[in-house]
């Protein structure tokens, strides 16, 4: 086929046409987080105490419950993994420029200070709270 060769329509002059697919299985949020520090532990590099793990959330098919959720589920873990801190990312740029950019990033592990400093801001800016998670 030449590069300006019409492509034919398969569904050209069809009456009804349907496109579906079967429902997609959502893996567990819980198990994925796991996965995903587990593969960064077992990277042979020193220093991972003094390391900032950020977990990128490439896909928008969880929502703040399901991370508050895999969070609390996964808490002993994470306590017990070697990295400093360990943070939760999701986000996206709506604009060519950058702009218009919505993101997020959400402690799964942070230190003693940073909690303090965070439950700080949140009584300063009088920002409720709902089963752990900030409603603004």
């Amino acid at each position: 086929m030449s590069p300006d060769e019409i492509i034919p329509n398969p569904f050209y002059n069809l009456k009804l046409s349907l496109i579906g697919g079967i429902g997609e299985v959502r893996p567990n949020l819980s198990q994925l987080i796991q996965i995903a520090i587990q593969k960064k532990q077992a990277k042979k590099h020193e220093g991972k105490d003094n390391t900032i793990l950020v977990i990128d959330n490439r896909t928008f098919r969880y929502e703040v419950e399901d991370l508050v959720k895999a969070a609390h589920e996964l808490e002993g873990f994470i306590v017990s993994s070697p990295f400093m801190e360990i943070w939760f990312y999701t986000g996206y740029y709506s604009s060519l420029d950058g702009n218009d950019a919505e993101y997020n990033f959400c402690p799964l592990k942070i230190n003693g200070e940073q909690v303090a400093r965070l439950n700080e801001y949140i009584k300063a800016h009088k920002i409720v709270l709902r089963d752990g998670v900030l409603m603004d």
